[in-house]
């Protein structure tokens, strides 16, 4: 069987996914009052149990994009496209509770602007990353 031909971006994205869920396990347990997991992994929002339980799943998911299976790509980018929408949706909860109860609506657009880019950067690149034509090839 011919050995699949891998980019250093695509091996470098599922080592750093390992990674950080790797961390957001330690950190479940180990509490890290000077690094709150959440910074890495919003999946400690969920609590301890439930965490756990999305952190083995995102665990594996990035051992299978690193033995480059085509069925975690897809996961992967529906994982993110879900990010995506939930981030959405907490941006503008968070710009309303940042604003507080002013009725300024350019303070209100100002934070949520500035929430919706910085919450959907990263998966935004994933996504791109993720569905560009070289990278789609290796998984096939």
């Amino acid at each position: 069987m011919m050995e699949k031909e891998r980019s250093i971006g695509v091996t470098l994205l599922s080592l750093c996914f390992i990674v950080a869920n790797l961390t957001v396990l330690f950190s479940m347990y180990i509490p890290l009052d000077y690094f709150p997991c959440f910074l890495l992994n919003p999946v400690c929002l969920f609590g301890q149990n439930i965490g756990t339980m999305l952190s083995l799943m995102f665990l594996l998911l990035g051992v299978f994009l690193f033995m480059l299976k085509e069925i975690a790509r897809k996961i992967f980018l529906f994982i993110q496209a879900v990010f995506i929408i939930f981030y959405v949706c907490f941006a503008f909860f968070g710009a309303a509770f940042a604003t507080g109860h002013r009725k300024d609506l350019v303070t209100f657009l100002a934070y949520l602007v500035y929430l919706l880019l910085i919450l959907n950067t990263l998966p935004a690149i994933f996504i791109i990353f993720f569905t560009r034509p070289k990278v789609k090839e290796q998984f096939n």
